[in-house]
C-alpha cells in the first residue's frame, strides 16, 4: 500500500476523478521570491465550482509555507486523507512539508 507504485495509482486516480486538473484556471498560490530557494511548487485549480490548492515540496529538505485562501471563511480536506500539520487562521494557511512531501487539497467555501 506504500510502495511507488501504489502511490503514483492514487494520484492518477484523484486526478481523473476531478476535472479541475485538466479544465480549471491555474493560479501560483505564493510569490516563489519569498521562499528561501524555489523549491516549492504551490498554485490553486479552479473550474467552475470546484477549487484545489496543491502543494508540493522539490527539496530534500523540510519547508514551511504560509498562503492565503481565496476567502477567510475557506477549509480545506486533503484529498488523500492526511489529517495532520493543518493550520488555518484568519484566511491563512500554514504547513511544513517535509522532504518531498506533496498534500492536495479541495478548497471549501
Amino acid at each position: 500500500p506504500d510502495s511507488l507504485l501504489s502511490i503514483i495509482r492514487k494520484m492518477i486516480a484523484v486526478r481523473k476523478s476531478l476535472p479541475v486538473f485538466g479544465w480549471g484556471e491555474f493560479n501560483w498560490a505564493i510569490d516563489t521570491s519569498d521562499i528561501e530557494s524555489n523549491s516549492i511548487a504551490a498554485f490553486f485549480r479552479f473550474f467552475e465550482h470546484e477549487n484545489l490548492l496543491i502543494l508540493h515540496n522539490l527539496s530534500a529538505r523540510e519547508q514551511s509555507i504560509d498562503i492565503a485562501l481565496p476567502s477567510v471563511n475557506d477549509t480545506l480536506a486533503d484529498l488523500f486523507g492526511k489529517k495532520m500539520g493543518i493550520t488555518i487562521k484568519q484566511g491563512r494557511f500554514s504547513i511544513n512539508l517535509g522532504p518531498f512531501e506533496y498534500r492536495w487539497f479541495q478548497v471549501k467555501s
